[in-house]
């Protein structure tokens, strides 16, 4: 039996009558040794050093990609020394986090989980299977999440392993399916992402060689393992 499920468009889709924000917070926030995640959202921005950005300390440091384990616990370290109260907030000003929540606005993939998508995907279990909107051998895997916390690698926490491994056995089971041979799992680490819902890339590399010298990737393994040491 193939892992790919209906499609969207094959079964009646039940539409939520709520507006696109979800208004209940999360009851709980992971842990995680290497980042303090806030036990309830803050209300009020500190002021501190608040005209400078996190994309802006990362380029002072010269952080301009993502591809290697030491460049994304470099981009993690940075967001614990930043402050997450801080950074969610920045995030909720630039519209990409509302009430705990990934926002939907200018973001498909958001869209997608809340069946408010015309794009045609898959859905696999808990997650959606779509194509890339440049190339059909170029897929990607997102989860069913949307709190704010699942919006990208960047703020996953060791709680979230068996979510990246059931991705992986995923996408394990769909090259297989489809006989791709060479193939690659990626991450784009925020800020070097283009969506901001957490999605995984699986690309054929003999359609698409090129893809895999990208700065911005990051292995599925590789992440696993920064998540599990660090």
């Amino acid at each position: 039996m193939s892992i790919l499920g209906k499609t969207n468009k094959d079964k009646e889709v039940v539409k939520s009558n709520s507006q696109d924000k979800p208004t209940k917070l999360p009851t709980k926030l992971p842990a995680n040794p290497l980042i303090k995640l806030p036990t309830k959202l803050p209300t009020k921005l500190p002021n501190k050093n608040f005209k400078t950005t996190f994309k802006e300390i990362l380029r002072s440091k010269k952080i301009t990609g993502s591809s290697e384990i030491e460049d994304y616990i470099k981009i993690r370290n940075t967001l614990q020394e930043y402050g997450l109260d801080k950074f969610y907030l920045e995030m909720e000003k630039e519209k990409i986090f509302i009430n705990g929540y990934i926002h939907t606005r200018n973001n498909p993939f958001a869209k997608m989980i809340l069946n408010r998508s015309n794009e045609k995907f898959f859905e696999c279990q808990d997650f959606i299977l779509t194509s890339s909107l440049h190339n059909t051998y170029h897929k990607l895997l997102i989860p069913k999440k949307l709190e704010w916390y699942y919006f990208n690698i960047l703020t996953l926490t060791k709680e979230e392993i068996p979510i990246l491994k059931r991705m992986k056995f995923i996408a394990l089971t769909y090259v297989l399916e489809k006989r791709i041979k060479n193939y690659g799992f990626y991450f784009h680490c925020y800020p070097f992402n283009t969506v901001n819902t957490l999605h995984l890339h699986i690309v054929d590399l003999d359609q698409e060689p090129t893809f895999q010298y990208k700065s911005n990737n990051l292995t599925l393994d590789d992440t696993i393992q920064a998540l599990e040491k660090y």
